[in-house]
């Protein structure tokens, strides 16, 4: 299939300093990229991303691998050509819940989705195991808030699980008000709604067309809602589209989703406790993160003290009861992560295969090169969906953050709460500096920035 084809991209223009922190002994270049472009190819769902690499139009792309394409890689001829690479994705895939008192479709009445008593119910309806056995192939874990549980210092184990049991959903559903209340098989508004009474109208459940997995869970899903008489009306379709016609004005019920919760440039332990810039009041918005509207002074509240917190055992108690309070709102739904394979062409070596990311990271596209050719040449990466525009300030889908991720970089990068490294900048002071405003002394930094860097577009002006 021919993808569309981001050809401007790249900042392997520019040149940055060594990384200290790597996993393999890759030939010192002065900091430079090795190769001299990086292409990224553009494709529509993950069928045809891997089409494309099985055909040697990519080297490399950002998907995991199901069983079977692991299956098949391992396998003669495809592991003469194909390394594999074990990771742990740290991304959360959820059921996005919306919390909002009423959509855009439904605007005279109350959303049922913003009773907390509805959400109970439908989280009792998601079959988290089954995800991961059937759908992910075993290539998965359980979660049960948006810390990774291997993440143990930052993870609560004690946050409601809502194990999946059709009996406990109908009961909340039931102590919620909402029951079918004359027998004809379709759950009613509850007592004292607008509505109160009558059958509840049909959900609008979303489900993005590039990701088959996310679009099996929504089908399961919609399938467990029917059988306890909740009508609904699954909508597939490009993430752009789910974007700009639902999310963006709210005006959506269900949504599976997936949340990014670590990048390059985070700590282990910053990933352990970016959810909690997901789902503040202060993230709500057009294009905020919190696009649920999760809304809670508890957790705001909780929120706020893990970030003012003076040490790591306030901010991780902080961090567990904000999970705890999460869960039992169901503000959302978390789901599972991916555990389990990425794929390169093996014709290229010192890839670096990072903690939560994998194989295509930033560590990859500067350090990576082809065997034979220690500098030059074109490294071809595919991405799955429509990236739906560049603007940092405003990222929300996987494929737009990868991009976001290539196009700018960061003063320093950090590995973990102790260790910076250099990136844009190539060294750093720290000092004191008096606050005119209020006399009172604040911390001082001084960066010293390379002079090689250059913005992605320089070549063209």
């Amino acid at each position: 299939m021919k993808a569309e084809t981001l050809a401007l991209i790249l900042l392997l223009l520019s040149t940055l300093p060594a990384p200290l922190v790597r996993q393999t002994a890759a030939q010192e270049n002065l900091g430079e990229p090795r190769v001299d472009n990086l292409l990224v190819n553009i494709y529509p769902n993950f069928n045809a991303v891997v089409q494309a690499f099985e055909e040697g139009q990519i080297d490399l792309f950002d998907s995991s691998l199901n069983s079977t394409l692991k299956n098949r890689y391992s396998m003669s001829s495809w592991n003469l050509t194909v390394s594999l690479n074990p990771f742990t994705e740290a991304a959360m895939y959820q059921l996005d819940l919306n919390n909002n008192h009423t959509i855009p479709t439904y605007p005279y009445w109350s959303s049922p989705t913003s009773f907390q008593a509805f959400r109970h119910g439908i989280a009792h309806l998601a079959d988290k195991s089954e995800y991961v056995n059937s759908i992910l192939g075993g290539y998965g874990t359980v979660l049960n808030t948006p810390v990774m549980p291997w993440m143990t210092e930052w993870y609560n184990p004690m946050a409601d699980p809502h194990s999946f049991n059709r009996t406990e959903a109908a009961l909340a559903l039931d102590a919620g008000g909402f029951a079918d209340s004359n027998g004809d098989g379709l759950r009613d508004y509850s007592i004292g709604h607008e509505k109160e009474g009558e059958n509840l109208d049909p959900l609008i459940f979303l489900s993005p067309a590039e990701d088959p997995d996310r679009l099996a869970v929504a089908q399961s899903l919609t399938s467990e809602m029917l059988l306890v008489g909740i009508p609904v009306n699954l909508t597939v379709a490009d993430w752009s589209s789910i974007f700009n016609g639902a999310i963006e004005n709210k005006d959506f019920h269900l949504y599976v989703g997936k949340q990014d919760m670590y990048h390059s440039d985070v700590s282990t332990d910053a990933a352990a406790i970016s959810f909690s810039g997901l789902y503040g009041l202060d993230t709500y918005g057009s294009c905020g993160a919190n696009y649920v509207h999760f809304n809670n002074t508890q957790f705001d509240d909780l929120v706020h003290a893990l970030r003012n917190a003076s040490d790591n055992a306030t901010a991780i108690a902080a961090a567990k009861e904000a999970q705890r309070v999460l869960a039992e709102q169901v503000g959302v739904v978390p789901l599972f992560a991916r555990v389990g394979y990425k794929a390169h062409k093996n014709l290229w070596i010192d890839v670096e295969n990072e903690e939560g990311n994998g194989v295509d990271n930033s560590w990859t596209f500067l350090m990576t090169h082809q065997e034979n050719q220690p500098v030059g040449g074109t490294l071809t990466y595919g991405i799955t969906g429509d990236p739906n525009g560049l603007n940092p300030l405003l990222t929300f889908s996987p494929a737009q953050q990868l991009m976001i991720d290539l196009i700018y970089d960061s003063l320093v990068r950090v590995r973990d709460m102790s260790l910076r490294v250099p990136r844009i900048a190539y060294d750093w002071i720290i000092d004191t500096w008096l606050n005119p405003d209020t006399g009172s002394t604040a911390t001082k930094v001084i960066f010293n920035l390379n002079h090689n860097i250059f913005f992605h577009d320089h070549l063209f002006k």
